[in-house]
Parts: C-alpha cells; structure tokens; sequence
C-alpha cells in the first residue's frame, strides 16, 4: 500500500479511493431522489419522510468528509495558488448553501405524510431540487476532482 504524504501544514493524506466513493455517494443520492419522485408519482406519501431523512443523513456525511478530506486537503495543497484557492473556496460556499437549502427542504416537508396541504408543492420543490444537484454534482465530478491529486514530495 503507498504511503502519501500529507498537504501542506496538515495531517490530511491523499486518499486515491475518495474520489470514487464521492462519486458513489452520488449515485446514492440520484438513487433516493428517484425513490422519493416514484414514491411522490403514486401519492404514497408515508415513506417519504423516511427516505427524506436517509437522504439527509446520507448528504450530511458526504458534505462533511468532503468538508474535510477534500476541501481542506485541496486548499492546503493549493497553498501558494490564490486563485486556484478562491475557486475552491467559492466551490466549498456555494455547497454550503445547497447543502443548507436542501436541508431546509427536509424538514418543510417532514410532515408530507400527515399534512395534505404540504403535497401541492412537494413535486415541484423536490424537481427542482434534483435539477440543483444534478448540475452541481457533474460540475464537482467534471471541474474539482480532477484537481484532488497526490503532494508530489
């Protein structure tokens, strides 16, 4: 097994299977965004708010280790490329925000099950959602992970 070494200042090792688990994440969340649109489509509205929250639960341990092993490795290896940190900064903000919408969009339709009123815009606010992050995972896939990349020592 090949031993990395760390970015710059940190402790944080080059990892050469995240990428492909990121990616599987992905897959993961198109795959529960589906469940939750068929599940919608047959106005079976009671696992809804169990397999809202897998999501969630699913997207916060992505958002997290992507925080850390990803955002944080990149910026110390980028440490003397300001404007390649910038981008990745501008990258690790706009997720915070989807991150945060998306959450947002949990619990306003945590309860899809029992208030009928909640359902007249679930479609349209959860099509949406599909389409946000759809768009921001193949700019991810496409843009940032290919600058992940072994320190070079």
């Amino acid at each position: 097994m090949t031993e990395y070494a760390p970015a710059p200042g940190t402790g944080i090792r080059y990892s050469p299977e995240l990428i492909e688990e990121f990616k599987n994440d992905h897959e993961r969340f198109f795959a529960l965004h589906r469940a939750i649109v068929a599940t919608h489509q047959r106005e079976d509205f009671f696992p809804i708010p169990s397999l809202m929250s897998e999501f969630e639960a699913a997207l916060t341990g992505h958002l997290l280790i992507e925080r850390v092993r990803l955002y944080a490795y990149m910026d110390a290896y980028f440490s003397v490329d300001q404007k390649t940190r910038e981008m990745l900064r501008n990258y690790r903000t706009e997720m915070d925000r989807i991150g945060d919408s998306v959450m947002q969009l949990f619990r306003k339709y945590r309860n899809i099950d029992t208030e009928v009123a909640l359902r007249q815009s679930f479609g349209r606010d959860f099509e949406e959602l599909g389409k946000v992050l759809a768009e921001r995972m193949q700019r991810e896939e496409s843009i940032l992970y290919p600058l992940y990349m072994p320190v070079v020592t």
